[in-house]
Formats: C-alpha cells, structure tokens, sequence
C-alpha cells in the first residue's frame, strides 16, 4: 500500500499528540519496528536503510520518547498498543508485520493480544512474555530517574 508521505522525520497526529514516524521502501504489507526503552526510532536507521528496496518499512518514536513528547499522560504498554493501532489506522494499513524490541516486544504483544486480526506476523527481540520482577522494575526506575536527571 502507498502513502504519499514518504521519507524521516514524519509527523502525523494521534491520540492527542504528534508521533514522529519514519516510512520508506514499497510492499503490501509493511514492517513497523518499535524501538525499546529508553531509545526512539533511530536505532532502527540501517534495518530501514537495508529494507527499504524490497520492504515498505516504518519504524516511530513511541509516545514520551524520541521527538513524540507527550508530558501530560500516564504511560502505559496498553496506550502505547492503542498509539500502534491508531498509527496503522492513519496510515490505512490494515494489517503488518510488528518487530518489537524490549519494551517494543511488550507493546507488539499486548497489541497481538487485543487485535490479532491487524498483523500477519510478529518479530520479537530481547523480549518477554511475562511481567518484570521487582528486581528489574527497580532497575528501569533507576535508569527513568538518571535520564530525567540528565
């Protein structure tokens, strides 16, 4: 499926804010990566860059990350899935393949879980199914509290 906005740095309004979104390359079903925390779309520049001749691929900033600021709302894997969903509503795309890394993975997965019908396959790395320990919650609100310092 074709858009006519093609290239980085997109910007297109969803859920009360502006997510920031990167589209290139052609195909019917698209890949769409979502970054893990605490990074933004970026990372996945080169898969973009490699894929993008034979793929139509899209990676995006989640909201609260990279430049899809959001200061006001309580964040949560389940908005985030609703953000996914919106996103490929906007972009008329019926259905994708969703590569998630870390947080990214949980987002695909609770999105799976709720709406099954929208993808045709699900790439999960560095990943889990199942909810942090204490320990690793720790951990991330230690790393959260380091980068709002900073």
């Amino acid at each position: 499926m074709k858009t006519e906005n093609k290239g980085f740095n997109l910007t297109i309004p969803i859920n009360n804010f502006d997510l920031f979104y990167d589209d290139l390359g052609e195909g019917n079903v698209p890949v769409i990566f979502i970054h893990g925390f605490p990074f933004d779309k970026s990372m996945w520049q080169g898969q973009l860059e490699f894929l993008q001749s034979a793929y139509r691929v899209i990676a995006f900033d989640i909201r609260g990350f990279g430049k899809s600021t959001d200061e006001n709302s309580s964040l949560s894997i389940d908005l985030f899935a609703d953000d996914l969903i919106a996103f490929m509503d906007q972009l008329n795309i019926e259905k994708a393949v969703i590569c998630g890394l870390s947080m990214g993975g949980y987002i695909t997965l609770n999105a799976y879980q709720r709406f099954p019908d929208r993808f045709e396959a699900l790439i999960l790395a560095d990943t889990q199914c199942i909810a942090d320990t204490p320990e690793a919650k720790e951990k991330r609100y230690k790393t959260i509290s380091k980068i709002e310092a900073n």
